[in-house]
């Protein structure tokens, strides 16, 4: 399993819908994890991410055969996933009980958040514990126009 780490310094969801284009271009499927809050704004970024780009998808609050019907998938717990390629983490401290199976785990780390950088290294060092090699990745963000 490939693990990354992403730490932002600005519009996380912005930057996860570009992950999420990206990745659905390279593989079939996509579960993105966090807490409800996490991913209602996730949803909308989706949903709003361009005029002829939006990023169809389905969470937990969609009716099962909704949710059947999308590659792009948004749980608190992702092993409900049927689909288990890329896992994105936008807020889900309990991730390293859910992630087996997944071949690609990539955790969002908002960077201006001490409570998230601090939570971010205690998954790192498990993973690490894990045996897993995570890379990781700086990014500074452009604001969203």
């Amino acid at each position: 399993m490939q693990v990354d780490f992403h730490i932002l310094q600005g519009d996380i969801h912005d930057y996860v819908c570009r992950l999420v284009r990206k990745a659905v271009r390279q593989v079939a499927h996509v579960c993105i994890t966090g807490d409800e809050p996490s991913l209602r704004r996730t949803s909308r970024a989706l949903w709003q991410s361009g005029p002829t780009d939006f990023l169809a998808h389905a969470g937990d609050w969609d009716a099962p055969q909704v949710q059947s019907l999308s590659s792009i998938r948004l749980h608190q717990d992702p092993r409900v996933a049927p689909a288990k390629e890329v896992l994105i983490n936008v807020g889900n401290d309990n991730i390293l009980s859910a992630h087996a199976g997944y071949a690609r785990v990539i955790e969002i780390i908002d960077g201006n958040n001490p409570s998230q950088v601090q939570q971010g290294r205690a998954r790192w060092k498990q993973y690490q514990a894990q045996g897993y090699h995570p890379k990781l990745h700086n990014r500074t963000l452009q604001a969203s126009s």
